[in-house]
């Protein structure tokens, strides 16, 4: 009984361990192209990590060092206060939680078609930013995505967006239009509290 008991202890360990591996993407190899940081994804894209550089407006390539650019990572640019546009070219798929957290000079984006995925708190406490074009790729929008963007007046979401998460909006104390698809069929709690 007790050789039954290890075997099975031993069983779930692996179980856990190929569990966790299963969900975590496989970085290849780390690198540095100019001004950015990226790593190689075992699909041969690379996923941008991290930002150097020190310009005020930027567009983020298409390839690093020959590697097709197809993910922006978490919290890539968080706390960039220099940067004042960004303008993100086809190819790119997902953009990561905390990217442009807190980049409170940021006053425009271009976010293309294509773009399946943006992270929770993605533009989160991005004070300046003005105006957003929601690319009609996108399905969801996350938890605080847009929260205390407070220069936010106007909001453009797709019919493609079915649900807006928690607090996706919370504290966009300058919105003063939205349109709402009848394509949404979820809103979470305080997806627009304290929208004055």
């Amino acid at each position: 009984m007790t050789k039954l008991k290890k075997s099975i202890s031993i069983l779930l360990a692996l179980l856990l361990i190929f569990s966790v591996a299963a969900t975590t993407p496989v970085y290849v190899s780390a690198e540095t192209g100019g001004d950015y940081e990226y790593e190689v994804l075992e699909d041969g894209t690379a996923e941008i990590t991290n930002y150097n550089g020190s310009d005020e407006s930027i567009t983020i390539p298409e390839t690093l060092d020959g590697y097709s650019v197809a993910s922006i990572g978490d919290s890539t640019f968080y706390g960039n206060t220099r940067l004042t546009s960004v303008t993100i070219l086809d190819g790119i798929t997902s953009i990561g939680n905390h990217t442009f957290n807190s980049c409170t000079s940021l006053e425009s984006i271009t976010i293309p078609e294509g773009v399946t995925s943006i992270g929770s708190y993605t533009f989160a406490n991005c004070k300046s930013l003005k105006s957003i074009t929601i690319p009609s790729s996108i399905t969801s929008i996350d938890d605080g995505a847009f929260s205390c963007c407070e220069s936010l007046s106007n909001v453009t979401i797709p019919s493609t967006v079915t649900s807006i998460g928690n607090g996706a909006f919370r504290g966009c104390t300058g919105l003063k239009s939205i349109a709402i698809p009848s394509s949404i069929t979820s809103i979470d709690d305080g997806a627009f509290s304290c929208c004055e």
